[in-house]
């Protein structure tokens, strides 16, 4: 018998299909890379994002979502990407400094919730 395991998230998620901005800029290399991609799933500590195009790891990553009217602006660290037929899916860990854009996040995602 196999055993289930139930992973305990540090933050709740919500699925969602907003629209994601994302800049990488790295003036020591000169990588400067803009994309638009979806978010299939958010949290206040990170995003699941389906990009057309993949992201260099080890770079500065500034995402901006659009949370219904308004937008939020964070910095985010990338975790993981695979290849997911024409796209790409990319795990990104948000900036524990963006407190205000986190907590925007955070009720977002309770709404969602809710």
């Amino acid at each position: 018998m196999v055993e289930q395991f139930k992973v305990e998230r540090a933050y709740p998620r919500a699925d969602t299909e907003l629209l994601v901005y994302l800049e990488q800029q790295d003036a020591e290399r000169g990588v400067c890379y803009q994309t638009m991609g979806k978010v299939l799933n958010l949290s206040e500590g990170g995003l699941l994002v389906e990009l057309q195009g993949p992201v260099y790891p080890g770079v500065s990553s500034f995402v901006t979502l659009a949370l219904g009217p308004e937008c939020v602006e964070v910095r985010a660290k990338l975790y993981r990407m695979r290849k997911a037929g024409r796209q790409y899916h990319a795990v990104f860990r948000i900036d524990q400094r963006f407190r205000r854009a986190r907590a925007k996040i955070a009720n977002y995602v309770q709404a969602k919730a809710a």
